[in-house]
């Protein structure tokens, strides 16, 4: 086969171009195709040096949209409060944040926000709290970034005013955890009045879809409603969404590194182990579900998945959840209004109910332990009688069953801690679990 190669044609100079426009077009294409991989001066001051994949998130693919709203999405530890600060910072250089910034999070980690913006950033950011909400006044105007957390937001009228009022202005909005902005929840319609009130919307989460699309498009409508359609009908777009890339961003561990090249986290390995419960924490299971069997209705589905789910994850979980139910047949019942069930959780089928929501869950225990009972004086004795078969579980010599085979699983792969030794992150279902 014979290939017919073009001649190359050398350039001869005909006296008629301009030197300094070619070599500025030669120097902005340069610079286009660096840019993502280049600190601005106000990250070279900073004691921070961000990976690749944070300076490509930030300078590549959220500071060239004229409008910000986005979602992102990575895996967790990726450093996606690293890239928001970085986002903040050099758009506030740019003149891209001209007003102030709103952080919504969770109560639990507003200090951390605070702390890590003035850390890493400079960036020095105020809490609303209750009494922020209870302040006649408007929001301080020499404040930048203010922080807040999404339950205080959502459920305090008065801070709700003063965030989303017919006064307030916000160049950027930042909601932590975006998965808790759910249809099932009060979280996405406080969400939605903050989208419509903020220029840049920036949604964080490590968990975007879950498996449920319904649920994914509700997170995307919140950034752009014309070209992100959604219904409040689960059945409604149904087929699965892929959002532009100037809308969404996700990228796995595997496939980052760090700033010689190597692989950023380790390889990951998942496994399901199977856990035998002690002899005691085996009886101290059955007594629960024992006492829900008794005095709850045949049907309860709900009952047995709340006690359960309680008594699986650990003997002080469940033993919390009796104490509230013992406090509840203690006090007078006369007048008193039961919680409501949260929407699909009084099925027993629990169809149409938003099982992935924390909220949900604690609203459903809520009305589980609240709820009247048929004979207060025994059940009352019942109640005080699986406490005790509680209490000798707890008392049992043995270390709990999960915690030994956590155990052996440490050494297996010999996590040690420290230095050189491997991290262990462990995930629990109720904060009483972690806490005990």
């Amino acid at each position: 086969m014979i290939r017919i190669v073009e001649p190359f044609r050398v350039a001869a100079s005909d006296a008629g171009g301009r030197s300094g426009q070619a070599i500025a077009a030669l120097w902005s294409l340069w610079m286009q195709r660096e840019i993502p991989r280049l600190r601005s001066a106000v990250m070279a001051t900073r004691p921070l040096r961000p990976y690749a994949h944070q300076d490509e998130a930030v300078f590549g693919a959220m500071l060239p949209e004229a409008r910000l709203r986005f979602l992102l999405a990575d895996e967790p530890g990726t450093g996606k409060t690293i890239m928001t600060g970085m986002y903040m910072a050099e758009a506030k250089r740019r003149g891209l944040l001209p007003g102030r910034t709103i952080l919504v999070v969770p109560a639990h980690i507003v200090t951390k926000w605070i702390r890590d913006l003035d850390r890493f950033f400079g960036i020095q950011a105020i809490p609303i709290t209750s009494e922020t909400g209870r302040d006649p006044l408007d929001l301080r105007a020499d404040v930048d970034v203010w922080v807040v957390s999404v339950d205080l937001y959502t459920y305090n009228e008065d801070v709700r005013r003063k965030i989303v009022g017919s006064r307030s202005s916000w160049s950027l909005g930042v909601f932590d955890e975006a998965h808790r902005l759910t249809p099932t929840s009060q979280y996405l319609g406080a969400a939605r009045q903050l989208a419509e009130h903020v220029h840049h919307l920036l949604l964080l989460t490590a968990t975007p879809h879950r498996g449920k699309e319904h649920f994914f498009r509700a997170l995307l409508n919140l950034l752009d409603p014309v070209v992100y359609e959604w219904s409040e009908s689960p059945q409604a777009g149904a087929q699965p969404l892929r959002p532009a890339s100037a809308n969404f961003l996700r990228r796995m561990k595997e496939d980052l590194r760090d700033l010689d090249g190597r692989p950023l986290f380790p390889a990951r390995t998942a496994i399901t182990d199977a856990i035998e419960l002690t002899p005691a924490e085996d009886a101290a299971y059955r007594s629960v579900m024992d006492y829900v069997d008794t005095w709850y209705p045949t049907d309860a589905l709900l009952a047995r998945s709340i006690y359960g789910k309680r008594a699986a994850s650990s003997l002080v979980a469940a033993r919390e959840t009796l104490t509230r139910r013992l406090s509840v047949l203690k006090g007078t019942q006369a007048g008193r209004v039961p919680s409501v069930i949260p929407e699909g959780f009084e099925r027993s089928d629990l169809a149409g109910a938003d099982v992935d929501s924390d909220a949900a869950w604690e609203a459903a225990e809520s009305a589980v332990v609240e709820a009247r009972s048929r004979d207060r004086k025994a059940e009352r004795a019942a109640a005080e009688a699986v406490l005790a078969d509680l209490g000798r579980a707890a008392a049992d010599a043995r270390d709990p069953a999960k915690w030994t085979r956590t155990e052996e699983i440490l050494r297996k792969h010999q996590i040690t801690g420290g230095a050189g030794g491997g991290q262990l992150l462990v995930f629990s279902e109720f904060t009483d679990t972690a806490r005990g």
